[in-house]
């Protein structure tokens, strides 16, 4: 209850159907555009945008999306109205998904039935945090979170998986329409790489239609 109060509370949170994020990723040394919308219940729509080797006055779009039933990607040339639209593999539509959700991860993993269990409240002078145990039902990740006991703010969770275990911090909270938003993300896993995202833009509440995510759509 603290954690929902700190984010915004559930007043604010229920008015929220969608958001829009935009930025920067660096990953390796580079830093490409991204744009990532997503609508309740299921839904998102993510454009990775960067400049054509050799030609830095050309782009290209790779997008990402899940529509509630099926996963796609494409890839167009930016302003371009050509698609190479394809289905993704089960399991990249399975992680695409995870990402949809619209409320903040321990929000979101609590209200999809997940048990917690509060296994460590450290609240001296030099480290006051919470961490909190998750794992949802019928999945096999297992999420830790840690939590900051004095504002309550996620401030960093780790998803362990068989093959692999990402550790993700947040970063510089900022209060949109109500509801608080990480402007900073930071991803390590031995899989992926480490990633760094920072959200320049955040809006809550942009309308979009249904065919944005399961129909070819030039809009970004």
């Amino acid at each position: 209850k603290a954690h929902v109060d700190a984010m915004g509370g559930w007043r604010a949170w229920n008015k929220v159907e969608s958001i829009r994020l935009t930025g920067t990723i660096e990953r390796d040394g580079q830093a490409v555009d991204f744009c990532i919308i997503k609508k309740r219940p299921n839904q998102i729509r993510a454009t990775i945008t960067m400049p054509i080797p050799g030609n830095d006055e050309e782009f290209v779009q790779l997008i990402r999306a899940h529509d509630g039933e099926k996963a796609w990607t494409a890839t167009r040339l930016e302003g371009g109205q050509e698609f190479n639209q394809q289905p993704l593999d089960e399991a990249a539509a399975k992680e695409l998904l995870d990402e949809a959700a619209v409320l903040p991860k321990l929000i979101d993993v609590w209200q999809d039935g997940a048990e917690l269990e509060l296994v460590h409240s450290n609240s001296d002078r030099l480290n006051t945090t919470v961490t909190i145990t998750a794992k949802p039902k019928g999945s096999e990740k297992h999420y830790r979170f840690t939590l900051d006991s004095k504002s309550h703010h996620l401030m960093s969770y780790t998803v362990n998986k068989e093959d692999d275990t990402t550790f993700v911090t947040l970063k510089e909270y900022r209060k949109i329409n109500g509801v608080l938003i990480p402007m900073i993300s930071q991803t390590e896993s031995k899989l992926t790489g480490n990633s760094l995202i920072a959200t320049t833009s955040a809006q809550v509440g942009v309308g979009i239609y249904e065919e944005y995510f399961s129909c070819i759509n030039y809009r970004n």
